[in-house]
């Protein structure tokens, strides 16, 4: 759609633009003076199955995929209207012409109007500073306290993909005879990829060899040799040595202790008895991060979108054990996992928690997950100062290595 000069400007709208974690459809917005010629070239799309409608304003299509892509045509002067109007959820909505018609004034995809005269905006910012706001990014438009707070303004500026230093959760193919799933790539192809991204570290934490069929030293050889091999070479950027460790169904780590001290650091995740009552699971995770080495609670609900439920925690005491014991919480970007959630992130965030921002990459171009871990910390109302690996290596060293 870029490709054609009628098109001055095109975005996502809805859950899409929000970046929520699951989507229903595909929602487009396209700022033109030509609509018939932007809808021409829309229903023309090689990948569509079919057309489910194409008018003077709006077409629709059908991907093979089953999904539904709808397309809406509004002129550049009124385009920032039709962007406010279908990015937001219902409720943000509701609350936003609630605030407006208190001001005297009623809203649509067109504009504001007062009296009879429809006032048009060609951006987001007009349209919300019109109304003695400040602009609320896409992903807070949820309806909870974003337009309190942009009447005072006083939104939070939410964490970038440009703030991020570096990844600490990638599995690579340093064989340690895991517990889970090996990593595909080489250090090298790994710290490759992570210099394109401009990171100045990345951490590898493959999973821990398996408990079944390793003796207590034949695990500590592994580990010997994982060291060796990441501190053998200069990679251009700073490797540290990390694993992720299962928490076992009791609390305890699938690792002896004494692998921990040749360790840069650790995080520990749950792959296993999911269904563990609150108090109990609660109690196993705070028993495994009960060690100076581990820094973090990787994807700490352990759900799988559309496939496997949340476990059930006390966050509350999560939380507290997490700011006495200077512990991190993780938001892993893999696309089906987005773990922790945002709303539990941003309860976290609110109790003085860090956030770890995390791709849990199992090959190079996994690294590039990195943004969709991002758009949950900004769903989480995540700034800059609330997310560790927005730290130089200085200071990422302090926190992990001391």
């Amino acid at each position: 759609m870029k490709k054609i000069p009628q098109v001055k400007h095109i975005d996502t709208l809805g859950s899409l633009r929000r970046q929520a974690s699951t989507v229903g459809d595909i929602d487009l917005a396209v700022a033109s003076d030509y609509p018939k010629e932007v809808i021409n070239r829309f229903i023309k799309y090689p990948k569509k199955s079919r057309i489910l409608e194409a008018g003077t304003q709006t077409a629709s299509l059908i991907l093979p995929n089953e999904y539904q892509v709808d397309l809406m045509v509004q002129p550049p002067a009124a385009y920032g209207s039709l962007l406010q109007h279908f990015t937001g959820t219902k409720h943000h909505n509701i609350l936003l012409r609630e605030y407006a018609l208190k001001k005297g004034y009623s809203l649509s995809e067109h504009g504001i109007k007062k009296g009879g005269k429809i006032i048009q905006f060609d951006s987001e910012e007009k349209f919300y500073n019109f109304l003695g706001l400040d602009w609320i990014p896409p992903e807070l438009r949820e309806g909870e306290q974003e337009i309190k707070i942009a009447q005072s303004q006083h939104l939070p500026k939410l964490v970038e993909i440009g703030d991020i230093k570096g990844d600490l959760q990638i599995h690579s193919n340093l064989d340690v005879e895991p517990s889970h799933d090996l990593g595909q790539s080489s250090i090298r192809e790994l710290t490759e990829q992570a210099k394109t991204l401009k990171y100045e570290y990345i951490g590898l934490t493959e999973h821990n060899p398996a408990v079944s069929g390793h003796t207590k030293a034949q695990i500590e050889e592994l580990i010997k040799k994982k060291t060796h091999e990441i501190k053998s070479e200069n990679w251009g950027l700073y490797v540290f040595n990390g694993l992720e460790i299962d928490i076992q169904p009791n609390g305890l780590r699938a690792l002896p202790d004494s692998c921990l001290s040749m360790l840069d650091y650790a995080c520990v995740s749950i792959h296993s008895s999911f269904r563990l009552n609150r108090k109990d699971m609660t109690r196993r995770v705070l028993a495994a991060l009960d060690h100076p080495k581990v820094k973090f609670f990787a994807h700490p609900t352990a759900r799988l979108l559309g496939e496997r439920e949340s476990i059930e925690l006390d966050w509350d005491q999560i939380f507290d054990f997490c700011l006495k014991n200077h512990k991190w919480l993780e938001i892993d970007g893999w696309p089906n996992r987005l773990d922790l959630p945002d709303v539990v992130a941003h309860e976290a965030v609110k109790a003085g928690v860090k956030i770890v921002v995390d791709t849990d990459s199992h090959a190079a171009s996994h690294l590039t997950y990195m943004r969709y871990g991002v758009s949950v910390a900004r769903r989480a109302w995540c700034t800059k100062a609330d997310i560790v690996n927005t730290k130089s290596i200085t200071e990422i060293k302090s926190m992990l290595l001391n």
